[in-house]
């Protein structure tokens, strides 16, 4: 049976949760969790974000922003894979 992305395995995996309040979502306050993946320069590489606590039973999913194409990931352990492979340093083009 696969590990459901509950709040508490969000944090367990370094997300930070991320608190929108009535003011600024214009109906109810909500929350969601963010990983964001930095170069070797400390600089923004890629954000993976959730859905909000609002539109879920409290099992979350995950997705790169700004990227819904490449589509959603719903299993703790492929989370965890994918943000290990994301913070492998990657070797320089050479073009």
């Amino acid at each position: 049976m696969e590990k459901q992305l509950t709040k508490e395995t969000l944090l367990e995996l370094g997300f930070k949760e991320e608190h929108v309040p009535t003011e600024e979502s214009g109906d109810k306050p909500f929350t969601y969790y963010t990983y964001t993946v930095l170069d070797a320069f400390e600089r923004e590489k890629c954000v993976l974000i959730t859905d909000a606590d609002t539109d879920n039973d409290g099992n979350f999913y995950v997705e790169f922003f700004n990227s819904p194409e490449i589509g959603v990931f719903e299993d703790y352990d492929v989370v965890k894979d994918l943000i290990r492979i994301l913070n492998i340093p990657a070797k320089k083009n050479s073009f």
